[in-house]
């Protein structure tokens, strides 16, 4: 429930995998981390602009609608997906080459990449 009901991540609009990334960004960064993706991407396509809160109240809700509506569900996700992608290479940018996050970063792009592939291939047949 910490990761998926207080944070309000089971009241996302579909599609539905778009909750069960934001959910794993949850266990893997924590709640409001998760959440400060989907606000970054949405600011980013700029038909809404939203506090970068890490909260997803009615605001921040209300806006995943309608930019999904404007750019579609898939290219929204795919948005979500390289915001966290981008995350981790932010991660290990500067760091030294004994650095703990380096040895990690394999792993985080592989698990990754198991949402990335069923969000390309839906968001390339609606097209």
């Amino acid at each position: 429930a910490k990761y998926y009901v207080w944070p309000k991540i089971c009241n996302l609009p579909d599609p539905e995998w778009l909750e069960e990334f934001t959910f794993d960004g949850a266990v893997n960064h924590g709640p409001g981390r998760a959440i400060m993706f989907i606000q970054e991407v949405i600011n980013a396509f700029g038909i809404k602009v939203v506090a970068v809160d890490g909260g997803l109240g009615p605001m921040t809700t209300a806006a995943v609608i309608s930019t999904q509506g404007r750019v579609g569900e898939w290219r929204f996700c795919a948005g979500c997906y390289e915001e966290r992608k981008q995350f981790y290479y932010y991660l290990i940018q500067n760091e030294g080459p004994d650095d703990p996050d380096k040895k990690w970063i394999a792993g985080w792009l592989n698990r990754l990449a198991e949402f990335h592939t069923p969000a390309i291939a839906e968001y390339t047949e609606a097209r």
